[in-house]
């Protein structure tokens, strides 16, 4: 399995999913200040602004979401598969100071 140095991988259960927290069925509480959801193909990126999908919306809604990464210290994925090691490992290189808990399954 590939590993991001620096991460701290939890295989657990979600329980709730909190503003800036998970709490996990184990009994873990796993604070974070960015929560990206990695779930392959099926995540509606385009669609997730709720609103006509143009090219400004879809810029704006992934500047969001960048600017969110860029400006947090701790990131948690969820769902820890091939879209989301790739992304913690692309933020990783671009930012090597972010704290990430990642591999979490629910």
């Amino acid at each position: 399995m590939f590993k991001v140095e620096g991460a701290e991988y939890v295989v657990d259960v979600v329980k709730e999913l909190q503003e800036n927290a998970v709490l996990t069925e184990g009994g873990k509480t796993i604070p974070f200040d960015v929560c990206l959801l990695a779930t392959g193909l099926n995540f509606p990126v385009f669609q997730a602004t709720f609103e006509t999908p143009t090219r400004e919306s879809r810029l704006a809604f992934l500047t969001d979401i960048y600017t969110k990464i860029k400006n947090a210290n701790t990131l948690l994925i969820a769902g820890g598969g091939a879209v989301g090691v790739e992304a913690a490992g692309d933020i990783k290189v671009r930012y090597p100071d972010k704290r990430f808990h990642s591999n979490l399954i629910y």
